[in-house]
């Protein structure tokens, strides 16, 4: 079925695009009988379905439903015919009827705008436009690697590329990187944990960065599994450098930050939060790592990483975090790449320098007491902040607000002007 699909189609199938595939029905000597395939990817099986009529008659290809939707679909039918006769264009989309009148799809269509010149450039037009840059420095430095579905732990030198993977079982899983080939000098290590965690080293002048990927088995996974993949990225933190970026698909919905997990979270969070997003913002606080996705404000289409096969899910499951999240400056999800996957790419920007500290929001670390008077003076103003402050503590109140409250007592009295000290330097 490959093979056909290949020759009249003239669409390259991989065979991991491919989940699974088998004949349906009893057999009879009326002829073959048909082939159910499952594809990895909605994508791909869109695009087969829309190339469906250049196959040669004997083949037919159509989209399996269930017998709800068929019955749904046939009760649409006169519907459907009674639009096309007045003479608008009608159509089925899953369990609902699309129809649009021929005027509304003349006005939607843009006119091309004419090319804009330079008169310093010798009238030459401008042609390049921001969604084809966007998809073309996708792959600009590297790419982090889910589902790689190759076997072994190997590194695979490319023309451009250099291919770093690991996997274990044919066909599923696997994890890597894509890195290109300026950057080879760069590579320090490269280590596979285990078929769902790999773990990349670079180096640039004095500054060492971990990337760690990762990719989590969905949620009819069992806890033990999960417990093992959870243990398997700790490890990989044992020997770490100063620069850490975890990231990967987790398949966990963090949704919005809480008020105790403002040191790991940021205000913008997407969607609810189930079980493992519980588990993945567990790690983050243990590891004292931040979840990136919640530091910066998108639209909400421009938040979701999946989409379920019947188009009408999306979740947003793949995150990147990091130790130093001041030098992230930007997350985003790319649209127009097109690859064969119901996930879409998230793109970050990280930078090695750490940023300069602005003078306006700069706060002086309070220095600690050295002498005996000034730790006697500091002890003091301990246990009278810490009297005044606790005892209008309400009744309700939680781990944060006696943590709050602590930190708020040991700054303030870090503060105190040590009077006796400084006169006696004076003299």
């Amino acid at each position: 079925m490959k093979e056909k699909i290949d020759i009249h189609l003239s669409l390259d199938i991989q065979e991991y695009e491919i989940d699974k595939a088998h004949r349906i029905g009893q057999k009879t000597s009326n002829g073959p009988r048909p082939i159910l395939i499952f594809f990895t990817s909605s994508w791909r099986r869109n695009l087969i379905l829309k190339n469906k009529k250049k196959l040669p008659e004997g083949i037919y290809i159509k989209e399996e439903i269930t017998k709800e939707t068929l019955e749904i679909r046939k009760s649409l039918q006169p519907k459907l015919e009674e639009e096309r006769n007045k003479g608008n264009i009608a159509y089925l989309q899953g369990e609902k009827l699309i129809t649009k009148k021929p005027s509304d799809i003349q006005k939607s269509k843009k006119k091309k705008r004419n090319p804009s010149y330079s008169p310093n450039q010798n009238q030459q037009p401008f042609s390049a436009g921001p969604k084809k840059i966007a998809a073309k420095n996708a792959f600009e430095f590297m790419t982090c690697l889910g589902e790689v579905r190759r076997k072994g732990c190997n590194i695979e030198e490319h023309q451009e590329y250099i291919l770093c993977y690991t996997g274990e079982t044919t066909g599923l899983y696997g994890v890597g990187f894509l890195v290109k080939k300026i950057h080879k000098q760069n590579i320090v290590s490269f280590t596979g944990i285990s078929e769902k965690v790999a773990v990349l080293k670079l180096k640039y002048e004095h500054e060492l960065l971990t990337l760690v990927q990762a990719y989590a088995s969905t949620e009819q996974a069992s806890e033990e599994e999960t417990d093992k993949f959870y243990n398997d990225i700790r490890k990989t933190q044992e020997n770490q450098d100063r620069n850490v970026i975890v990231m990967g698909d987790f398949n966990a919905r963090v949704g919005q930050p809480k008020k105790y997990e403002k040191f790991i979270m940021g205000n913008f969070g997407y969607g609810k939060r189930n079980e493992r997003g519980n588990k993945l913002v567990q790690y983050a606080c243990e590891q004292k790592l931040s979840i990136m996705n919640t530091y910066f404000k998108k639209d909400a289409d421009r938040r979701w990483t999946w989409i379920s096969p019947d188009q009408k899910t999306e979740n947003e499951i793949d995150y990147i975090m990091c130790n130093k999240p001041k030098q992230i400056t930007n997350i985003e999800v790319l649209n127009n790449v097109p690859f064969p996957s119901d996930h879409r790419l998230l793109r970050s920007s990280f930078s090695l320098k750490s940023p300069k500290k602005s003078r306006k929001t700069y706060s002086s670390i309070p220095k600690l007491p050295k002498s005996d008077d000034e730790k006697l003076l500091y002890s003091a103003s301990l246990n009278e902040n810490l009297e005044t402050k606790f005892c209008v503590l309400p009744e309700e109140s939680n781990v944060q607000n006696y943590y709050d409250k602590l930190e708020y007592a040991i700054t303030s009295s870090l503060k105190i002007k040590y009077n006796n000290s400084k006169d006696e330097t004076k003299s």
